[in-house]
């Protein structure tokens, strides 16, 4: 089993070499063919920028499959949404960098308020759900739906970017779907270093968990007290895939807003949660 692909520093093969390849998962690719991947998938290159939002704990649980834990507390009647772009360069398994955008809330099946936890990574329990994830590569598209059965669906990203601002538009056959902008400005995070774990329900009905290892020494954040706050824009499309955003009591700014440039990641094969 190889991860083989071209990366292009030094910085991702150090990462890369915690990360060697474990095992295999065979599918039936888009166009028809066997398909074998090797897990972890890594990813090099990759910029991200996510978007912490409050949100209204009962409207957020409503969203949620039967099969998934509740939404983690931040108070006695909120919880957290976060929207997130990701733009991966190069990839494992000689797969194309493509864009994706993540709209999920943290679950858990603690009932305890998680928040320092969440920012810490230290509760096993804790998962990201994800409600919708758009991207616009066929292959992983294909991918995710099969080996996860995540909500992954084909969208044109038109994505614009400068030193200190990213704007983003995702949109199906012309129509708006999600619109963010944000400054690329901030403070130095608090680690270089993060363990995440993504949750999804896959076409059997059951749950599962995936590993996600990611280090990057550039990320910048800034919180909803900083005057960069109120630079952040979001906004959803007409279709009721992406209109009910809008009904789940969003917080006016971001708690917290982050940008990652130069990423690596190591995404693991799904297990039973």
């Amino acid at each position: 089993m190889s991860n083989s692909t071209e990366y292009p520093n030094t910085g991702a093969m150090a990462f890369i070499d915690k990360h060697p390849a474990q095992e295999s998962v065979k599918i039936i690719d888009w166009q028809g063919n066997n398909r074998a991947y090797s897990f972890p998938t890594l990813f090099a290159q990759t910029s991200a920028i996510n978007l912490v939002y409050s949100a209204d704990y009962v409207s957020v649980k409503k969203l949620l499959p039967r099969q998934v834990p509740n939404p983690v507390r931040i108070s006695k009647n909120r919880c957290l949404v976060t929207f997130t772009l990701f733009q991966y360069g190069s990839i494992s398994d000689n797969m194309e960098g493509y864009n994706e955008f993540v709209v999920g809330t943290f679950v858990s099946k603690s009932r305890i308020p998680l928040l320092p936890a969440i920012l810490r990574n230290s509760f096993e329990s804790t998962c990201t759900y994800v409600f919708d994830m758009p991207v616009d590569a066929e292959e992983n598209c294909h991918r995710g739906n099969e080996i996860w059965g995540l909500p992954k669906t084909m969208k044109k990203f038109d994505v614009q970017r400068t030193d200190d601002h990213l704007h983003c538009r995702v949109s199906d056959q012309g129509h708006l779907c999600y619109e963010i902008s944000s400054p690329l400005k901030g403070k130095n995070w608090f680690t270089t270093n993060e363990r995440n774990r993504s949750l999804s329900v896959d076409k059997n009905g059951r749950t599962q968990a995936s590993d996600i290892h990611i280090h990057s020494n550039e990320q910048k954040f800034f919180s909803a007290r900083s005057p960069f706050a109120s630079q952040v824009e979001i906004k959803f499309g007409m279709m009721e895939t992406h209109a009910k955003y809008r009904h789940i009591g969003l917080s006016e700014k971001p708690l917290i807003t982050r940008h990652l440039s130069n990423m690596n990641s190591a995404l693991y094969a799904p297990k039973s949660y």
